[in-house]
């Protein structure tokens, strides 16, 4: 929404988002549209993971990992599928993911 005096948003770091989107992908269904939102959920995860190891990042994205990991074991299910979807050559860029 546009106005004139403008309006507050909040925006996720890039690694919390990364993380957000590897725990989305294992809420949608596993068929048709979802199925296919799911994927790209994954594949825009892979995305960010690989551009924090280019720019040196992967601590801060393995902070965030090990935070989310404390919340309970759903979060902690929810984020082993999610990367469990991750291409071998993402996972093994950041040892928390595993």
């Amino acid at each position: 929404m546009l106005s004139k005096t403008g309006v507050l948003i909040n925006v996720p770091t890039p690694e919390r988002y990364a993380v957000h989107k590897l725990i989305v992908s294992t809420m949608r269904h596993s068929a048709g549209e979802s199925a296919a939102k799911a994927d790209k959920d994954v594949a825009q995860a892979a995305t960010l993971i690989e551009a924090f190891s280019i720019k040196r990042r992967l601590d801060d994205s393995n902070e965030v990992l090990r935070e989310t990991k404390k919340r309970g074991a759903g979060w902690r299910e929810r984020l082993q599928t999610g990367t469990s979807r991750l291409p071998e050559k993402i996972r093994a860029l950041s040892t928390p993911l595993t």
